[in-house]
């Protein structure tokens, strides 16, 4: 799915950028000014319309669903942020959409937001680096009647980066992951996260979410590392709260990240792992696992693999203790043979002990 959204109000109509396929999960960072004139106000019933559809530009637009909000509950505050439940013609309940409104006093020309909309110009980063983000424990407040037992795994957006982790494993409410999702930082630029379940009759419906402001991360490190618990939300009520680590990492890579746990290895020791790689293409691919480590602390056991259209395979691995130092990192690169290009690069970090 490729949604965007167009917002109608007093007859003129302003539209987002296609969010190209992040599915029911979109994040827009399009801004539609409008402007405000002394009788649209004096209007009890004036109301902003949002129309949601999927589309990619080229072919049939396909409506998704439609919602709106008076213009009296806006103007209540000069900054606030609403949600608005959308529906579809049949008034069935489509899912809703969260929007930052700002009522300026001054006349800005339309044009001057108009002319950058969907430009395409590439974000700049906001501090150099990778922004590795660890979803640890959620504490879910949702209705047991609705969802019965959880299957929840968490949406993580930034930008056109998108990542998810694994479904969790639950007990009630409470719902616990381990594992990391890696972002190239970007200038101004939020993250979205969405926790959604697996078992949910509408897939892919988020059970609750919550936007962070990504200088917010930043300005609470130390060490460049932090810990933030978020509240989340849904439909605009409270549904929980997610505790989050993020590390920075000032390297930065072109292609997809996953960073693992740190392994813990005796001194003069070695462990073997196996690495479950997944292949979502329909096409079937030849894998070359490839490691440019000089300290001799990885041993790649099956460098060539063929990897079958929706399936997936086992990257088997040996690891051995650091001899010089407490900590290291490893380095290995998932190598598309048809392509001749990098699919995914795998950090693995080891300690003595």
């Amino acid at each position: 799915m490729d949604p965007y959204c167009t917002v109608v109000f007093d007859g003129e109509e302003r539209s987002t950028e296609i969010a190209a396929r992040q599915g029911k999960t979109p994040i827009w960072k399009t801004k539609l000014p409008f402007a405000l004139r002394t009788d649209q106000v004096a209007k009890p019933d004036s109301v902003i319309k949002f129309e949601t559809y999927d589309g990619d530009g080229r072919s049939k637009k396909k409506p998704i669903g439609a919602g709106s909000i008076s213009l009296k509950e806006v103007l209540k505050s000069k900054e606030s942020q609403r949600v608005v439940e959308l529906y579809d013609q049949k008034n069935k309940f489509t899912g809703t959409i969260t929007v930052d409104f700002v009522i300026s006093d001054e006349q800005i020309p339309v044009d001057s937001f108009i002319g950058k909309q969907g430009s395409g110009t590439k974000k700049t980063p906001t501090s150099s680096g990778t922004l590795i983000m660890r979803p640890k424990i959620a504490n879910l407040n949702v209705e047991p009647e609705k969802y019965g037992k959880l299957h929840p795994y968490v949406v993580a957006i930034m930008g056109d980066q998108a990542y998810q982790t694994n479904i969790a494993k639950s007990v009630g409410k409470i719902a616990n992951w381990q594992e990391a999702l890696s972002f190239n930082l970007l200038d101004d630029e939020a993250l979205m996260v969405r926790v959604l379940d697996s078992e949910e009759l509408a897939a892919d419906d988020p059970i609750c979410e919550a936007l962070i402001n990504t200088q917010y991360i930043l300005e609470s490190m130390v060490n460049n590392s932090c810990e933030i618990t978020i509240n989340l939300e849904y439909r605009g009520k409270d549904a929980g709260q997610l505790t989050i680590e993020f590390e920075l990492s000032k390297k930065t890579f072109e292609n997809p990240v996953k960073f693992y746990q740190p392994i813990n290895i005796p001194r003069g020791g070695f462990v073997c792992k196996k690495i479950k790689y997944t292949n979502p293409d329909n096409q079937k691919k030849t894998l070359s696992i490839i490691s440019d480590d000089s300290s001799n602390l990885i041993q790649i056991r099956n460098p060539a693999l063929t990897l079958n259209s929706k399936s997936y395979t086992e990257i088997r691995i040996k690891l051995f203790a650091p001899q010089d130092s407490d900590e290291a990192e490893v380095r290995v690169d998932v190598l598309i043979e048809e392509l001749n290009e990098i699919e995914e690069t795998l950090i693995f970090r080891i300690r003595a002990i």
